[in-house]
């Protein structure tokens, strides 16, 4: 959280010296704003997805394990990143309408960085995932 502030307080400070373009500014905040949203809305569609999965399995201890060992430990991955997957589908018409509504002039070549942005960094924290996984289930 604390990077989160540095960055934008250099970004504020680029911009008072006149080296940053207004549209710049606009993206990263832009950026930053549907980063958390999707962060949050993440969350939401993980914990639907575990509960949606534990009310029609009957799901106990034992099939837990089975299902987070599943292939090698696998199945943390399909737990975790299909709930990620399916937000980043939802939120692209989010992103589209954020820059049209705010008319942003590059509208759509933002929405799509800012979707590759966001699946950039999926898959540098899964693959973070990755380490933590082996550990605890082995």
């Amino acid at each position: 959280m604390a990077k989160m502030f540095e960055l934008m307080s250099y970004i504020l400070q680029m911009f008072e010296k006149g080296g940053m373009d207004l549209d710049l500014l606009i993206f990263f905040i832009s950026y930053i704003l549907l980063s958390v949203l999707t962060g949050l809305f993440y969350i939401g569609v993980l914990l639907l997805f575990i509960w949606t999965i534990k009310k029609i399995f009957n799901m106990n201890e034992t099939k837990w394990n089975a299902l987070f060992r599943f292939r090698e430990n696998k199945g943390v991955y399909v737990v975790f990143i299909f709930p990620y997957l399916l937000t980043i589908v939802m939120m692209i018409p989010l992103i589209i309408v954020w820059f049209d509504m705010i008319t942003f002039e590059y509208s759509v070549i933002s929405s799509i960085s800012i979707v590759m942005l966001l699946t950039i960094s999926g898959i540098v924290k899964f693959s973070k995932l990755n380490d933590i996984v082996q550990d605890k289930l082995s």
